[in-house]
């Protein structure tokens, strides 16, 4: 049931109780003022009707005193006028209002005895009939006879039954009019404003914390209400983010840790491998030079070359799995990143040249860091190596663009700086799928690749606080390497 129908329920039958009280007092209120104007009316008639009746019967004409009391009687006075003999028989009778009424045989023989007036109620029919009896007497007090003057009492029944009506349409009128104001003030100040409530609620039921009410509303009461909901909103919506983002932080830590485990458990691995590989790769090494020194046919020549150049290979994948188990301690110092991108090109710029890939420069800032630049460099060299390799089958022009900047970060404290250093180039790019798989240990798309070029460089990154990510340049087309890096603390970057 709604809260306008409970409203209409309580107050339109107590509106109908009090008018119904209010109609029951005032119609008798109204009965018993009418009831004493008709009996004082009666008695003045009365009074009036005896003064010329003594005069009347005193002259001894009684057509005269039919006259009198015939023109006493004449509308708009309704009264019935009877005049009874000193021996109680009835000597004239004028009755306008209807029947004649029976002889009160009792109070007139009374008033003969005593000489004193009398009133009395009698119901004849059906009407109730207010009567009046008085002693006409002579000039010397004699007894001439008795008058009786009667009302009937009808006329107040129809008042009442006229009230009643009036009544009944200001209680219907009442009820509609209250009805209707109730309707419309519940609804406008309550029923609305409640269901938008519920809708609110219900919202935030759904896990839309970003819900809010109007503030708007038609009392101070709602408006007070509206406010503290849309506060209590946007606590828990604070606490909403603040779970996720924990939740998305103690994820991104798990992430970390099994990484760290995983590559605490690979270079494990790989530095023994490697020392088990070590002692016969310079043992098939040895062997392979001796082989060279003799006279050997030119096929035979060509075989002990290949063999050669393979266990080079092989010797040096096991340098690299000793490089990434046995990656020393960084040295902080302050370093400008302009300095290391430089050394890492010249370092590679005979494989830059034999592949002919192109560099651009892109220095957007001075890139200050706290670091180790050797390690630095270790990081570009892996990075640029592997985009040169990504771009060997290239159809396009082979483009290798490096791009430093900075800015302010916006999930560190107010007034830290990122530096922003990025390797994007013109090769074709990487899988979706592959995106987040490109730093894992042995992890490569290319046949010549070992897959830990980019994890030395992932370990080291974030040995400095950075964090490094791979995506696909919307400029180049090809991948790009996204490297950060916390400013120097004296703010500059």
């Amino acid at each position: 049931m709604r809260i306008e129908t409970r409203f209409l329920v309580v107050f339109l039958p107590a509106v109908a109780l009090v008018m119904t009280v209010y109609a029951l007092l005032a119609v008798r209120e109204r009965e018993e003022v009418l009831l004493a104007e008709a009996r004082q009316g009666t008695e003045a008639y009365a009074v009036a009707v005896q003064l010329v009746l003594s005069s009347a019967l005193t002259s001894a004409e009684p057509r005269a005193v039919r006259e009198v009391v015939a023109q006493l009687s004449t509308p708009p006075l309704r009264y019935t006028v009877i005049v009874y003999a000193v021996d109680g028989r009835t000597r004239m009778a004028v009755n306008p209002a209807g029947p004649g009424l029976p002889e009160p045989a009792e109070e007139i023989a009374g008033l003969l005895t005593d000489g004193r007036a009398r009133s009395l109620d009698r119901m004849v029919g059906s009407e109730f009939v207010h009567s009046v009896l008085h002693p006409v007497q002579g000039t010397g007090g004699a007894m001439l006879a008795v008058l009786e003057v009667a009302q009937s009492l009808g006329f107040i029944a129809a008042e009442k039954a006229l009230l009643r009506r009036h009544f009944f349409v200001s209680t219907v009128a009442l009820w509609v009019v209250v009805g209707i104001t109730t309707l419309w003030l519940v609804r406008g100040t309550v029923g609305r404003p409640l269901r938008r409530m519920v809708t609110a609620v219900q919202a935030v039921g759904r896990g839309d914390l970003a819900y809010r009410m109007s503030e708007r509303e038609s009392t101070s009461e709602l408006r007070a209400l509206a406010a503290e909901f849309n506060r209590m909103a946007g606590s828990l919506q604070v606490a909403q983010t603040s779970l996720v983002r924990q939740s998305e932080d103690s994820l991104a830590l798990e992430r970390k840790l099994r990484q760290s485990e995983k590559m605490l458990a690979v270079s494990g691995l790989s530095a023994g491998l490697a020392h088990q590989i070590a002692a016969p790769l310079n043992v098939i090494i040895g062997r392979a030079q001796l082989l060279e020194s003799t006279a050997l046919g030119e096929a035979d020549r060509r075989n002990v070359q290949i063999i050669t150049e393979q266990v080079g290979r092989i010797s040096l994948l096991v340098h690299r799995l000793l490089d990434f188990s046995r990656r020393r301690q960084a040295h902080f110092e302050p370093i400008d990143l302009r300095i290391v991108i430089r050394d890492a090109l010249a370092a590679v710029e005979g494989e830059l040249a034999e592949a002919g890939v192109e560099v651009s420069l892109e220095f957007a800032g001075a890139g200050e860091v706290s670091g180790d630049a050797e390690l630095l460099q270790e990081v570009c060299t892996n990075v640029i190596l592997n985009a040169v390799q990504a771009m060997a089958q290239a159809a396009v022009q082979k483009r290798l663009v490096v791009r430093l900047g900075s800015d302010v970060a916006t999930e560190s404290d107010a007034g830290a700086w990122i530096v922003r250093l990025e390797f994007a180039d013109t090769g074709s790019g990487i899988p979706d799928d592959h995106l987040n798989r490109v730093f894992e240990p042995f992890f490569s798309t290319r046949q010549r690749g070992a897959g830990l070029g980019l994890v030395i460089a992932r370990g080291i990154v974030e040995e400095h606080g950075g964090s490094i990510q791979a995506r696909n340049d919307a400029k180049t087309g090809g991948a790009c390497i996204c490297i950060s890096f916390p400013g120097r603390s004296d703010g500059r970057a």
